[in-house]
């Protein structure tokens, strides 16, 4: 594992390459996802809340009801029953957030889960990464998400700078 001066990213076997993108939180560690991470409890349900707060935040205006707007996370693995619909404004669930993070380790899988921890390994952000994107060519990402305490400090221009190089070194040149 190399590591780089306090406020660059720390880059591990499983990491991307470097970024120039600067961030004012200190040791900022962006990786790929990994299979073993869906079976973290704890990371899958603060990725999930993270997401749904922050989009639930960023709908917040146009919300129909208080109901919405308050709604619960329902990010703990035991919060979806079979069937069981989500709440209107509710972006993701615990069972995708594992999805997503398996995806990550099956070699045939285009799409992928990008991580963003601090140095207490305290889980900041997220994006997706889709390479390719239905043509060779074609890249994506999507999903952003910075926690809400640490956001306006780079770290989503981070995720998503990491996200256009994952895309570049699988050939796509289009996102």
């Amino acid at each position: 594992e190399a590591e780089e001066d306090a406020g660059r990213v720390r880059h591990t076997a499983d990491a991307l390459p470097p970024c120039s993108v600067s961030c004012t939180t200190p040791d900022v560690h962006v990786r790929m996802g990994r299979s073993t991470d869906a079976a973290d409890v704890a990371l899958v349900g603060c990725i999930c809340a993270m997401i749904n707060r922050s989009y639930r935040h960023g709908y917040a205006d146009i919300l129909v009801s208080e109901q919405d707007a308050h709604a619960v996370d329902d990010c703990d693995e035991d919060s979806e029953e079979e069937g069981e619909e989500r709440t209107r404004f509710t972006r993701t669930s615990f069972a995708e957030i594992q999805w997503r993070l398996r995806m990550c380790s099956d070699p045939g899988s285009a799409r992928k889960l990008l991580l963003a921890f601090d140095y207490r390994r305290s889980c900041l952000g997220c994006c997706s990464v889709t390479a390719p994107y239905g043509e060779p060519r074609l890249g994506e990402w999507g999903l952003v998400c910075v926690a809400m305490h640490a956001q306006g400090q780079g770290i989503g221009s981070r995720l998503v700078a990491a996200a256009e190089a994952h895309c570049a070194l699988r050939g796509c040149d289009v996102i």
